[in-house]
């Protein structure tokens, strides 16, 4: 890494990914509380909350590099998609 090049934001990277767990949570809850097992919405709202996570992470991120964005959005969706 060169002295120019912006070190990552990793107050977005994690910040992110917090905000949209909870609604993530919810979903997955009264799916569940409504007799459906959680596994059947469990991966793909987590791959559509994942696309959100990268599409905020990218808005937010105080860097101008587009390489910067992309890894930060792409560590924010993986850290979601755990």
């Amino acid at each position: 890494m060169t002295a120019s090049s912006p070190n990552l934001d990793l107050r977005t990277i994690f910040e992110t990914p917090i905000h949209q767990f909870i609604p993530w949570l919810a979903s997955v809850l009264i799916v569940t509380w409504a007799g459906y097992p959680a596994v059947v919405c469990v991966t793909p709202l987590a791959w559509l909350i994942a696309l959100r996570v990268g599409n905020i992470c990218t808005a937010r991120s105080k860097n101008e590099s587009p390489q910067r964005r992309l890894t930060e959005s792409a560590l924010a969706g993986g850290i979601i998609g755990l």
